[in-house]
């Protein structure tokens, strides 16, 4: 029952978010800002309102800000294989198999460094509850300035605000925590418990970037499968930090942090 409920939101995200591409709204945000704000709020909005329905906490499925501290830590210490991940993807061609292969390999490396790295860093609870949600639609406000804090700030607020937050949302704090509730976490690796819900929802985040240049609506049914096997690794590493921090604040920091660069 879980892994269909998931698998409609899943559905949903990428039915709507496709649809929004073909309107005239998504065609003026595009010669304004060069952003798709409006599509990755609703990204972030649909797990979360389907939540709410439930009457689920958030903080249940680690959509919190938790320890601010203790999250910049784990920030701080992931930031730089985040970094030399980012340096790979600029390097190499990772829409082509062999670049995408080199790129899945060394994030099995980053992954196992940052497992080392935080070994002995405490598992932090969900201290201070406020949804990333909050932080999300702040960000609307700021992004209607664009013309006066100029492209750069503009292209950091849609990948730390928009893109890492609402892909954090849905993958890491929806998918991944309510397969947790179904496999549990069983497993252990460098002190860190998890279970199939980490592959799972690393898989789906996988297919998510394999559907990037899939637009039924506008009569494209291509495939990236390239993208999709790197992308799988990289939810390898966000969904294990998910799972020490007990929250998606790292994660989200962090996967903007890799857009941006």
């Amino acid at each position: 029952m879980a892994f269909i409920e998931v698998l409609f939101i899943f559905s949903l995200v990428v039915i709507i978010y496709r649809a929004l591409l073909t309107t005239s709204l998504n065609v003026w945000e595009n010669r304004i800002f060069d952003r798709n704000f409006l599509e990755y709020l609703i990204i972030a909005a649909i797990p979360l309102v389907f939540l709410i329905i439930k009457r689920k906490k958030f903080s249940e499925y680690g959509i919190s800000t938790g320890n601010v501290k203790y999250q910049l830590d784990i920030v701080t210490i992931c930031a730089i294989p985040i970094i030399v991940l980012s340096i790979s993807l600029f390097i190499l061609d990772w829409k082509h198999w062999e670049g995408a292969l080199i790129v899945s390999s060394i994030e099995i490396v980053l992954l196992y460094i940052i497992a080392w790295s935080l070994r002995k860093k405490p598992a932090a609870g969900n201290v201070n509850t406020s949804c990333m949600s909050v932080f999300l639609m702040s960000g609307i406000l700021l992004s209607g300035s664009a013309s006066l804090i100029g492209n750069i700030a503009l292209t950091f607020i849609f990948f730390f605000v928009f893109v890492g937050p609402a892909e954090e949302i849905l993958f890491r704090g929806y998918i991944q925590s309510r397969l947790n509730e179904v496999f549990g976490r069983p497993y252990c690796f460098f002190g860190v418990n998890w279970g199939m819900g980490l592959i799972i929802a690393s898989l789906i985040f996988g297919l998510w970037h394999v559907l990037n240049p899939f637009n039924p609506f506008l009569g494209k049914f291509d495939l990236a499968w390239q993208w999709g096997l790197w992308t799988f690794f990289a939810g390898l590493i966000f969904g294990f930090i998910r799972e020490k921090t007990g929250n998606i604040t790292a994660p989200a920091i962090l996967h903007g942090l890799l857009n941006f660069l």
